[in-house]
């Protein structure tokens, strides 16, 4: 039930198959009276007496805001009783399948000649983004996929129809328009987001602003951070943080080469693990490990943050030939071969002092990895 939205008067439960079911709320919380009128005639004590009773009867009940049913001034004016206990219920209790798909929530039409005034509370506008994932979560969700943080990236997809990671007005008429969202809610709008979620007032919705708006975890990274480089030397124990960032913080995934690190089961790869606080840990480095590392929020691909990893060896110097005889006048030559990543460079030195290229006594071959000494004299050595 942890991902499943059942809207207003109904809550989750598990059935005999293991599924989770919206049925009808068997009993409200108790709260503080606050009467509303439904637009059955009926007075309720409160809102959620009144969408509980328009589940169970089945009928689309809506809070009548001119509050007819206390117009009619009738001297004994009584509450419907409210069902407190399922067992009062003796027919069997609506199903999720069998419930009438947003009759709930249906706009009445206003009386003839009176003009329509919309005010959205905020309690009518979380109303209504309760009724836009109901909606979304049947008309757009895979049956393989699950969960909020998808449904809602789904769904600012379908809604930003020029891609530009920005949902403008026009792109929120356009869609309550096309999807007939006009029945989610008597007061809001799917325009009305701009009015409520707009963080930054730029009169548009980012897909952060979007997120947030239905309590899903907002991503974030610097772009400084964008791109890491990690050193480290073959036989090191590297930890490696990503500063992917979120409200909640979101759990994060490790990638390299685009396959997740948690199911990899590359040999290579396996003294990687991830801690609770998502930054990766690679034990006893070695050079097959460089290469770049991705990290992301769950569900969000969009922003990652890429680390690269350089592991470097101790360089490994050979002299040959290590020994040798020669009379003066004669030319010496010496090799020094130079394995290590990176590349070392290559220094000659006599006594522990660098040499002096520019004589003509000392030449050097190739890059650096050869030296020849000519006229050979007992000074040289």
């Amino acid at each position: 039930c942890s991902t499943t939205a059942c809207g207003r008067g109904r809550e989750c439960e598990v059935n005999e198959l293991g599924e989770a079911v919206c049925i009808c709320q068997r009993m409200c919380k108790k709260r503080r009276k606050k009467p509303v009128c439904g637009t059955d005639g009926h007075y309720y004590i409160n809102h959620c007496e009144l969408h509980r009773a328009a589940c169970i009867s089945g009928r689309s009940v809506l809070i009548d805001h001119k509050d007819s049913c206390l117009k009619k001034k009738r001297k004994n004016i009584k509450p419907t009783k409210p069902a407190f206990y399922y067992e009062e219920e003796k027919k069997e209790m609506p199903s999720w399948r069998n419930l009438p798909p947003y009759e709930l929530n249906t706009v009445s039409p206003a009386e003839e000649g009176e003009p329509t005034q919309r005010e959205c509370t905020h309690e009518e506008y979380d109303f209504m983004k309760e009724n836009l994932l109901l909606y979304n979560n049947a008309k757009l969700m895979d049956s393989k996929k699950s969960g909020n943080e998808y449904l809602v990236s789904i769904m600012f997809s379908h809604y930003d129809q020029n891609n530009n990671g920005q949902l403008e007005a026009e792109e929120l008429w356009q869609a309550a328009e096309r999807d007939h969202l006009g029945q989610l809610s008597t007061s809001c709008i799917l325009a009305d987001m701009l009015l409520f979620d707009d963080v930054d007032k730029d009169g548009r919705l980012n897909i952060n602003e979007f997120y947030l708006a239905f309590s899903v975890s907002v991503v974030s990274l610097d772009k400084a951070l964008e791109v890491n480089h990690v050193t480290a030397r073959v036989g090191d124990n590297v930890e490696v943080k990503c500063d992917v960032t979120g409200t909640p913080p979101p759990p994060i995934i490790w990638r390299r080469n685009d396959m997740d690190l948690s199911v990899l089961n590359d040999e290579e790869i396996k003294v990687s693990q991830v801690f609770v606080d998502g930054s990766l840990y690679l034990t006893n480095v070695q050079l097959v490990h460089a290469g770049n590392y991705t990290c992301h929020a769950q569900r969000n691909k969009d922003i990652t943050q890429t680390h690269i990893l350089h592991v470097q060896t101790l360089p490994e110097v050979h002299v040959v030939p290590k020994l040798q005889s020669r009379a003066p006048g004669e030319l010496a030559e010496m090799e020094c071969l130079v394995i290590g990543v990176p590349q070392p460079r290559v220094y000659w030195l006599k006594n522990d002092e660098e040499l002096k290229m520019g004589s003509e006594k000392y030449t050097i071959i190739g890059n650096s990895t050869a030296l020849v000494v000519g006229k050979i004299t007992y000074s040289a050595r």
